[in-house]
């Protein structure tokens, strides 16, 4: 009777243990769920062509391919909307307040930003589209009101753009906002 105590309680405590075991290990967690969005021509996020623009390779990439396709095996009718908020932060590298046309892009607002890792991307606004970005800054862990005009070469800014995924690319923007962090 002892010796079938004694093996249920070692049983029972392997199980006790495997359970501990299991509560400790770290588990696979699911990776969060973000809208993303390629670049569009007529917001014209994308960068002009220069050698340190290139086209992303796999490991390059911003954008996860595989959530990208997800969203493009939606059928039409079912998703009522879709709009992506995404976030560009970098330095001023180049302004121009007075317009241009690029690869038949008439815009009336362009800004590069350069990034930490060395890459640079230009992104042209339409007159339409540059009545709706606002300028901010931050100061003192506050979100002020800033002029456009005064942006500066050098500045850290972050570019929030906010495109409707449902448009054609020529009627996709939404608005646009430019924080100056420091």
């Amino acid at each position: 009777m002892q010796k079938f105590l004694l093996i249920l309680f070692v049983f029972l405590l392997m199980i006790v243990a495997a359970e501990i075991i299991i509560l400790v290990l770290p588990k696979k967690q699911l990776a969060p769920f973000t809208l993303s969005i390629t670049p569009s021509p007529a917001v014209i996020i994308k960068a002009t062509p220069t050698p340190a623009n290139t086209i992303a390779t796999t490991a390059e990439m911003a954008i996860n391919g595989q959530t990208w396709d997800g969203f493009r095996q939606i059928h039409k009718g079912m998703l009522v909307s879709s709009m992506a908020t995404n976030e560009f932060r970098g330095r001023i590298a180049e302004l121009n307040y007075g317009g241009g046309t690029e690869q038949t892009f008439n815009y009336a607002f362009r800004i590069r930003l350069y990034a930490d890792n060395g890459v640079t991307n230009a992104f042209l606004f339409s007159a339409k589209e540059l009545g709706n970005i606002r300028a901010t800054q931050i100061v003192n862990g506050q979100e002020l009101p800033y002029e456009l005009k005064n942006l500066k070469i050098g500045d850290y800014v972050s570019l929030y753009l906010t495109v409707n995924l449902m448009q054609d690319p020529d009627n996709s923007f939404i608005s646009g906002k430019i924080v100056k962090l420091r």
